[in-house]
């Protein structure tokens, strides 16, 4: 893994990961490797072949670190945690220096954590040593070089650790400058700095190092005397390889502080986050405890004026800042009490931080108190909150909505939480009180469908643990009302006034409202009955509240049809023209509610009416010729009805004919004979027929009309007529001649 400086922000990161495509040309991928007490590091470096580019030992622990490439990155570490020989083969992660530019002087920021006044306990020793595993440290007119014990760099593998950049140095002169007139004095300005570089700061970029280079800087650091170990750094990624090196500081007698991060939320940050490190945050920082990870001990504040390699004098913020301070009063602390562990020490500096106001979170961490640290005193709180109005009484009833309770609650430091119980179960928290007053409230509701006595209570913490508790009796009837809507069904067709019938098993209802008006109960039965006029399409809603409030509400979907049938038509056609007896007819009559009847008026005289699809009947014209108004009326099953016109024309006139050129009656005529005729109709001449003898014996049906007869093939005396049809059948004779064939 790599560690990565930034001055503005904590980040996390893992090095070596590569999509497929880019492997081959991705940077190799290191891989911290724990090893086994009996392992052979040279013979688990051999069995990955060509896979390894590179390896080195972490010094001080049982562990190495392998480079390999990036593409391989995932069978190599599955071969490697396949062994027996080797405990974890993880990625090596990116490790950051927390901190940024802060422009504010250092007497507001050392008040603030009681550190002049810590100063006149102790300013600290100089057999006690910090270790500042960071970038590197280099002297300055204000941290001298003889304040600075021997050190190691372990990005350059050798013994000359100066910094690479200025974060190491101005977090080393935070925690140690001197009072010699010159910069500004360190929160431990009798202690001394062991220079240990991890980091490695590009000329321009972000410092970056390995978790396999700050383990080891760790060990290095615990293994050369450092009681005091500062990680202004650190990475996102939990590493057995950084809690080793932990856990063997920690056995050197060492403690351990680290930054907590910048970035938001309250996501972990490693080392800090690792158990035996006091992980520290900064006031006001946006990394914090959640309610159910209180994974950082202690706040301080930031922005303390320090020289840099350069002996510029600068302000660094954030948790770099916060945790140097606070590595600097552990110092103090050590210096006052030679004789703690790095457990009693951190003891020493939890104990005594204070609240940052009396309305912050239970979960929140306090801030740092160097006096208060440095003499032991206990900030513990062992008076328990205190009662006053509670808000419920023993025996009182309680619905499924709850109650509100608004207990009054106060204590001599500041009440932390405070939690509400039935039966014994926390139902609510809230985890401070109003800003207004010692007043917390919430809304507390018994299980559903609970019925009986539960007890209550109300449990007070204040943020030292004590807890104070005040308890009632109630009844509580968490279950609804039950019913439903016996009629009318969902999807009912309505046009007027609905009855609506509910059913309800309950004795104990107050009242039952539909649509918002009483319904009336029927008396010996469990029914309740009221009507609803509906204007359109809607739920029909029935609400039952019972005597402890308890509410329900059922719901079924009617529609409101006010609407008659439809049909897609009316036959004949309009203008159709018709004759004699006629039948008209409904194409496509429907309705969603069904159709009841149909009936049938022709020129305002009532015709008759049909009951079954297809809708259709007979209209007798008689010798009538004109318009005729056809009015169907459909009527559906509710009621509602829709008429449906249609305009024909009946025609019962004959047409008109006469013949226009043909032998004269009592004519001789021999050979073929031609008859011209003349025929009109207002609905059009379908034919005209020539009838010889009763016969047909020529037909024409084109105008002008012309009919030949051949005489020769006619009886010697013929009766001869013509005979016009228009297109409804209606049908003309002209008068009878007869003809003698010579």
């Amino acid at each position: 893994m790599r560690v990565i400086s930034s001055c503005l922000i904590a980040t996390l990161a893992i090095a070596g990961i590569s999509t497929p495509a880019a492997a081959a040309d991705a940077d190799p991928v290191r891989l911290d490797v724990g090893l086994t007490g009996l392992a052979d590091p040279a013979a688990v470096v051999a069995a990955l072949g060509d896979d390894v580019l590179d390896s080195d030992p972490v010094p001080g622990l049982d562990a190495i670190t392998v480079d390999v490439p990036a593409d391989r990155s995932a069978a190599v570490r599955a071969a490697l945690t396949a062994r027996t020989d080797v405990r974890y083969a993880e990625i090596g992660g990116l490790v950051l220096p927390y901190s940024d530019p802060y422009d504010q002087a250092n007497l507001a920021r050392l008040n603030t954590m009681s550190i002049p006044d810590a100063w006149e306990v102790t300013t600290g020793s100089e057999d006690i040593v910090v270790a500042m595993v960071d970038s590197g440290v280099t002297p300055n007119a204000d941290l001298g070089a003889d304040r600075l014990t021997a050190g190691y760099d372990f990005v350059d593998g050798d013994a000359d650790p100066a910094d690479g950049g200025i974060h190491g140095t101005l977090l080393a002169n935070v925690i140690a400058a001197p009072a010699n007139g010159v910069g500004s004095t360190g929160i431990c300005p009798r202690c001394r700095i062991m220079p240990v570089r991890v980091l490695r700061t590009p000329e321009s970029g972000t410092a970056t190092g390995s978790t396999a280079n700050l383990a080891a800087g760790i060990v290095w650091a615990a293994d050369h005397g450092a009681q005091i170990i500062n990680l202004s750094l650190g990475t996102m990624a939990d590493s057995q390889l950084l809690r080793d090196a932990v856990q063997h500081a920690f056995r050197k007698n060492a403690l351990v502080v680290g930054a907590a991060g910048n970035d938001f939320g309250s996501a972990r940050h490693y080392p800090a986050a690792i158990d035996d490190v006091l992980a520290v945050s900064e006031v006001g920082g946006t990394t914090r405890n959640g309610p159910t990870d209180r994974w950082i001990d202690v706040r301080a504040y930031n922005g303390i004026r320090a020289m840099d390699p350069q002996g510029r004098p600068l302000v660094y913020g954030h948790s770099s800042a916060a945790a140097a301070a606070t590595s600097g009063i552990a110092a103090l602390v050590l210096a006052a009490n030679p004789t703690f562990s790095p457990a009693e020490i951190r003891q020493a500096i939890a104990d005594s931080a204070k609240l940052l106001s009396k309305t912050q979170y239970s979960y929140e961490p306090r801030v740092v108190d160097a006096l208060g640290a440095v003499t032991g005193v206990d900030r513990s709180d062992h008076e328990p909150p205190r009662f006053g109005s509670f808000g419920v009484a023993d025996g009182q009833l309680v619905g499924s909505n709850g109650f509100l309770i608004e207990p009054a609650i106060t204590d001599n430091v500041a009440v932390a939480r405070v939690e509400f119980l039935l039966d014994g179960k926390v139902v609510q928290t809230t985890e401070r009180a109003d800003i207004l007053g010692p007043i917390f409230n919430t809304r507390v509701s018994p299980a559903l469908n609970f019925v009986g006595e539960v007890e209550f209570a109300v449990r007070a913490y204040d943020h030292s643990g004590n807890v104070a508790t005040k308890q009632a009796t109630l009844r509580f009837d968490g279950r609804a009302p039950r019913g439903s809507i016996v009629s009318p069904a969902p999807g009912t067709r309505t046009r007027g006034p609905v009855e609506v019938v509910f059913s309800s098993p309950d004795k104990d209802l107050d009242y039952v409202h539909l649509n918002g008006a009483p319904m009336t109960p029927v008396p010996g039965t469990d029914l309740w009955k009221a009507q609803v006029t509906l204007t359109q399409s809607s739920d029909i809603i029935v609400f039952a509240a019972d005597e402890a409030w308890n509410n329900s509400e059922w719901r079924v979907s009617v529609v409101v049809d006010t609407a008659g049938p439809t049909t897609t038509a009316v036959n004949p056609a309009a203008n159709t023209r018709v004759r004699g007896t006629f039948t008209s007819t409904l194409s496509g009559a429907a309705d969603p509610a069904s159709i009841a009847k149909a009936e049938l008026w022709a020129n305002d005289k009532f015709v008759g009416q049909d009951t079954a699809a297809p809708y259709s009947l007979k209209v007798s014209t008689g010798t009538f010729s004109g318009n005729v108004k056809l009015i169907w009326r459909l009527t559906d099953k509710l009621g509602n009805t829709r008429y449906h016109t249609r305009t024909v024309i009946a025609d019962n006139k004959a047409p008109t004919v006469s013949i226009t050129k043909a032998p004269k009656n009592k004519a001789k005529v021999t050979g073929t004979v031609k008859v011209y005729v003349k025929a009109s109709d207002a609905s059009g001449i379908a034919r005209v027929e020539l009838i010889v003898n009763g016969k047909v014996v020529a037909k024409d049906t084109k105008s002008a009309y012309v009919l030949s007869v051949n005489s020769k093939k006619q009886p010697k005396t013929m009766k001869v007529t013509v005979r016009a049809y228009d297109k409804l059948g209606n049908l003309k004779y002209t008068g009878t001649r007869t003809w003698y064939r010579k």
